[in-house]
């Protein structure tokens, strides 16, 4: 691996190799990228694919594990600095595998289809900036203080979790003298994605968070959007699909004065608007699918709620567009 040969070597990718010990990777001066999928016989990622020098994968910025269902371990030596440049970690279908408290520069995150334990430890990335969750088969809720201290998080995504609630996530914490997106301060984007059980989506927002997108999708027993959202001076996108529970929008949408993008698809039983719609002048464009009884009600001129939204730019009616004012 310290072969002149290898030197500029910067990317590796093994797969459905039956080996039990990885190589010295960590001597590979020039290795960025690094990808190990399918290898059922490897227990332990331990000292032996560190090398023997001071730092080992000095250069690794992104490294990809997937379906390695026996790895357990991931042994860091004492001795050696590793890892000093990753920012992006997936890890997916290895669902023995446990913590990840020593990665100190991770940027990014994905976990799909691992254990519990995982999603525990990653209360210690302190800089993560990027979060994505996806596809646990017991999982009712997320760790309490999961989110306490990635202060950096700006994206989260939430997709296929059997979770009931986002409470825990959300709520104030006994510990604690701020919400939590208060400390979450930099977010700006949340997605839940496929949360079949998920209702209430709750939790109080502070007035000076500043999450500007929130889009939820296939959450089908969802009935209420939490009233905190109102104190989202700085809100500006929605996106609701899915989600047949979900029976009316409420009118503290009103204090949603930065609202300027709404899609609504595949909400079968919402069917009307409320009437706070007539105050939101930010609100630039409207995408409604698939929702009869809203379509019908939002026909343009004579439908019961067209006056409601007759303001807006640029309305779309299953793909259609049915009024469009820009200049």
């Amino acid at each position: 691996m310290s072969s002149l040969a290898l030197r500029n070597l910067n990317k590796i990718s093994l797969n459905d190799c039956g080996i039990e010990h990885l190589p010295p990777f960590g001597k590979l001066h020039s290795l960025r990228d690094l990808r190990l999928k399918g290898m059922d016989c490897i227990k332990h990622l331990g000292t032996e694919w560190h090398g023997d020098g001071e730092t080992s994968f000095p250069a690794l910025t992104t490294l990809t594990i997937i379906e390695m269902p026996n790895l357990e371990e991931w042994i860091i030596p004492d001795s050696v600095e590793s890892f000093p440049c990753l920012q992006a970690l997936k890890i997916r279908r290895c669902p023995k595998v446990k913590g990840l408290s020593f990665l100190s520069t991770l940027r990014s995150l994905d976990i799909y289809d691992n254990s519990a334990t995982l999603v525990g430890s990653i209360t210690s990335l302190t800089t993560l900036t990027r979060l994505e969750l996806s596809n646990f088969e017991i999982l009712d809720f997320l760790p309490v203080g999961l989110l306490h201290h990635l202060n950096a998080l700006k994206v989260l995504h939430i997709t296929k979790l059997p979770i009931r609630t986002l409470s825990n996530m959300l709520d104030n914490m006994s510990t604690l003298r701020a919400s939590i997106l208060e400390s979450l301060s930099s977010l700006t984007s949340l997605t839940v994605e496929n949360c079949k059980k998920l209702n209430p989506l709750s939790g109080p927002l502070q007035r000076g968070a500043i999450l500007q997108h929130l889009d939820i999708k296939g959450c089908p027993e969802l009935k209420d959007l939490p009233e905190s959202m109102q104190r989202l001076s700085a809100f500006e996108e929605l996106r609701i699909s899915n989600c047949e529970g979900l029976y009316y929008l409420p009118n503290w949408f009103r204090s949603l004065q930065s609202l300027s993008e709404i899609n609504i698809w595949e909400c079968k039983n919402l069917k009307t608007l409320p009437d706070c719609f007539q105050s939101l002048r930010s609100l630039r464009e409207l995408s409604i699918k698939d929702c009869p009884g809203l379509e019908k009600r939002c026909k343009k001129p004579k439908g019961q709620g067209w006056p409601k939204i007759s303001h807006i730019p640029m309305i779309e009616i299953n793909n259609k567009t049915i009024q469009y004012l820009y200049h």
